[in-house]
């Protein structure tokens, strides 16, 4: 008997082998056995990836790197590269600033911790002190080591018009800003009632405080507010407010051991935490004032705190996630710091933080996707999102890899990055130098994983948001070149150059790894490829493909004149389903000896497949796609359905496998297989 059977979805993503057979799974009917170059799309269907444009190398390719997203704007996003003691920016896909000196070497990158505010990213690592890279322009970046302390000017040369009284009471005043933050505070003096106090005025100043001692406890008390340089003392006394009480320098971070490793934004101040000497203690700086871990002899809300927390086990903070609170990744648990009942917010006054979960965390930064953050492990082979639960009243994490363990057992994630859109992906790098995809939306339960591999290994990836909406996926890529190693930045380009329509020409889609474009009056010999010397390249020319080029001397040359050519190394997609299974009244064929006679493909924008019953290529057939266009020109993409015949053969598992070989685009949507079933 022969029946059709349908998969009008990918979206269970690639399986773990061990769970092949689990029919009665409900996500068995879009789920994949391999997804290779390709990626899932959260409507349901998959296409081959983009190929790879070619940056640059590396400052120091002997060593590795590690990129970081920076963006100002949507408009003014940069990636950079932490190299060997060197920094480089990119933008635009261009290299635009180079060998800025750091302080870190490649390895000591590879552990930094950051935050963005503006132009200033803030960077942490337990062996430095906090520094700050500025951006000042596209092409000038500064690295800057923090010293704590107010960023506001403090007043000097108080004085008052008599000869001080060492009996009197004595004062000091702090300048206060447009933005209501405090200077430390000034020289001291002593003065009677009824005396004018005067001082010189500091930068930046809106107003300024003015605080007595008049218990000779060296506790300075408020005792009113000036706009002017100078304070009226009444002649009847002025009684001093207790409850406020200026800020005093503290010295932190001022020490090898005692240098943070993990920053983060929350609730307007710079958050910090995890030293040597204080792996579980958490730093919040002055209330509006980054730089500064001020406090007051008398508590303040404003002022800096420091809480430690109460774990059974010492278990260091790896990083530091601010949403609704701030959520706390440790190596053994996850906590969440929030301000305690009945306060706005945290202050050294009012703080609750609690253990929500005990998996703990690697050292790869989670990435944040809307109210869930997606983190790693500390093993780095299991991946979770955390999510409020409404339910229990706190956060609650869940395994995203449990029906494709296959890729992430007995490898580590070293590298991660979330790409928002077109398709919302998160892209790890395992450290064999694969790259894993994850097909995330999870208010439709989408959780489809593919793996993607290249001529080299992925070390590093980082994304960065276009004008248009889309997001850019960049990575380090290592290749062996002429048989030396070299470290590339390369840039993901989209699966095809679109407009309004999201429909273009064949001759602008880009489909090469490691390649470069030309686009310009016909040529046929193209230089600029010494980055690819000796080997053996692919080019789609005019939309048509050319196989078996080898870059000498930098150059290629092509057997007739083109004027849209990209040229770069060819990498295979791979797409094979699971067993088609049909179950009815009278059982099941799974344990039937079956023949796919046939397949419909549901394809759109695609241009080249090949298609069998499995990977044996002796069985696959190539699918034609030219149909009214002329011979000389190249043939367009096409969408609609194919009907594939295959070779006869009869095996116990009706599978699908399709392959893409060429630098063209395939975009399948649903698979119809006509299956004839035996004798069991």
């Amino acid at each position: 008997m022969t029946i059709t059977l349908k998969k009008l979805s990918f979206t269970g993503g690639e399986w773990d082998e061990q769970l092949h057979s689990r029919t009665d799974l409900q996500t068995y009917s879009s789920a994949a056995k391999t997804i290779k170059n390709f990626i899932v799309h959260p409507h349901g269907g998959v296409s081959n990836r983009g190929g790879t444009r070619y940056i640059g190398e590396i400052y120091d390719s002997t060593h590795t790197a590690r990129l970081i997203a920076f963006q100002f704007s949507v408009t003014q996003a940069y990636i950079l590269e932490f190299g060997y003691s060197k920094l480089q920016v990119y933008k635009d896909g261009g290299l635009i600033a180079a060998n800025i000196t750091m302080p870190y070497t490649a390895g000591q990158a590879q552990d930094i911790k950051f935050t963005q505010s503006a132009d200033t990213l803030y960077i942490t690592h337990p062996d430095f002190p906090v520094y700050k890279l500025t951006r000042s322009s596209h092409t000038a970046w500064t690295f800057t080591a923090i010293t704590f302390g107010s960023s506001v000017s403090a007043p000097t040369n108080l004085q008052s018009a008599e000869v001080e009284d060492y009996d009197a009471p004595s004062y000091v005043v702090a300048t206060i800003d447009s933005s209501g933050r405090s200077s430390e505070i000034s020289n001291s003096i002593h003065c009677n009632n009824g005396i004018l106090l005067t001082w010189t005025h500091a930068a930046g100043y809106a107003s300024y405080d003015v605080y007595k001692d008049d218990r000779a406890s060296d506790i300075y008390a408020w005792v009113g507010r000036s706009n002017t340089n100078q304070f009226d003392v009444p002649v009847a006394g002025i009684e001093a407010d207790y409850s406020k009480t200026p800020q005093e320098d503290t010295t932190v971070f001022g020490a090898v051991g005692d240098y943070p490793g993990v920053v983060a934004f929350y609730e307007q101040r710079l958050v910090t935490g995890r030293t040597n000497n204080e792996p579980q203690t958490i730093f919040g700086s002055y209330l509006g004032d980054f730089e500064s871990m001020n406090v007051s002899p008398i508590t303040r809300v404003d002022d800096a705190y420091e809480f430690t927390m109460n774990s059974l086990e010492l278990n260091e903070i790896k990083a530091l996630v601010p949403l609704a609170s701030m959520i706390i990744f440790t190596s053994g648990a996850e906590w969440v710091m929030k301000a305690g009942s009945g306060s706005a917010a945290v202050s050294p006054l009012s703080v609750d933080i609690k253990r929500q979960s005990s998996y703990g965390s690697s050292d790869v930064p989670p990435v944040v996707i809307g109210t869930s953050v997606l983190f790693l492990e500390r093993s780095g082979t299991v991946i979770r999102d955390l999510t409020y639960d409404f339910e229990i009243e706190g956060y609650q994490g869940n395994s995203l890899a449990t029906f494709a363990n296959h890729l992430l057992e007995g490898y580590e994630i070293t590298s991660m990055a979330y790409q928002r859109s077109p398709d919302s992906i998160v892209w790890m790098v395992r450290n064999d130098g694969k790259l894993l995809g994850l097909t995330y939306f999870k208010e439709f339960k989408i959780f489809a994983w593919h793996q993607h591999e290249t001529d080299g290994d992925f070390e590093s990836v980082a994304t960065i948001p276009l004008a248009d909406g889309r997001d850019e996926l960049y990575a380090v890529v290592k290749r062996t070149i002429g048989g030396a190693t070299k470290r590339y930045v390369e840039r993901f380009m989209p699966r095809l150059p679109y407009d309004d329509d999201f429909v273009k020409d064949i001759e602008d889609a880009y489909f090469v790894d490691c390649g470069l474009s030309y686009d310009g009056v016909p040529a046929d010999n193209f230089s600029g490829l010494s980055h690819l010397e000796g080997e053996t390249v692919v080019a789609l020319a005019d939309g048509n493909v050319i196989r078996d080029l080898v870059v000498s001397s930098g150059a290629v040359t092509l057997p007739h004149e083109f004027s849209k050519v990209h040229i770069g190394l060819p990498y295979v997609s791979d797409l094979e389903t699971l067993d088609f299974i049909a179950d009815g009244q009278d059982g099941t064929n799974q344990d039937t000896m079956k023949d796919v006679k046939s397949v419909t493909v549901s394809l759109s924008n695609t241009r080249d497949l090949r298609i069998g019953p499995s990977d044996d290529e002796s069985r696959m057939v190539d699918v034609p796609m030219r149909s009214t266009e002329a011979y000389s020109d190249p043939i367009a993409m096409f969408t609609g359905d194919k009907i594939v015949h295959l070779q006869p053969g009869s095996v116990r598992e009706s599978k699908v496998f399709i392959r893409n070989s060429d630098p063209l685009p395939i975009t399948v949507r649903s698979i119809l297989p006509r299956v004839e079933n035996g004798q069991n």
